[in-house]
């Protein structure tokens, strides 16, 4: 009784970590890719994506998604982040068409 139990616990456990693999294979074919994502309050983001060779500014909040700017074709996201630059007013100058303190970086 309790190893048919186990075996029955152990197919869902496979069969969930399964589902999770080919979920994750599907969703990195989309051609759609999330370089970076900022909080700017509970529901509001800022999100960078890139959709085939374009890279967008997104404002993203529970009720809406807008298109903020089309990056620079040479706009580039780093993977490490410092406090002093990963600014709301570094990130909002660059969408208005200013330069942040890295020059076209968000770090």
């Amino acid at each position: 009784m309790l190893l048919s139990l186990l075996l029955v616990l152990a197919v869902i456990i496979g069969l969930a970590m399964l589902v999770k693999r080919l979920n994750l294979k599907l969703q990195n074919g989309s051609g759609i890719e999330v370089m970076s994502s900022v909080s700017l309050g509970a529901k509001e983001r800022l999100v960078v994506v890139k959709v085939g060779d374009d890279k967008l500014l997104l404002g993203v909040t529970s009720q809406s998604v807008n298109v903020l700017k089309e990056l620079p074709e040479g706009f580039a996201v780093t993977a490490t982040a410092k406090p002093e630059t990963m600014t709301l007013q570094n990130i909002w100058r660059f969408a208005r068409g200013g330069k942040t303190t890295k020059d076209n970086n968000i770090t």
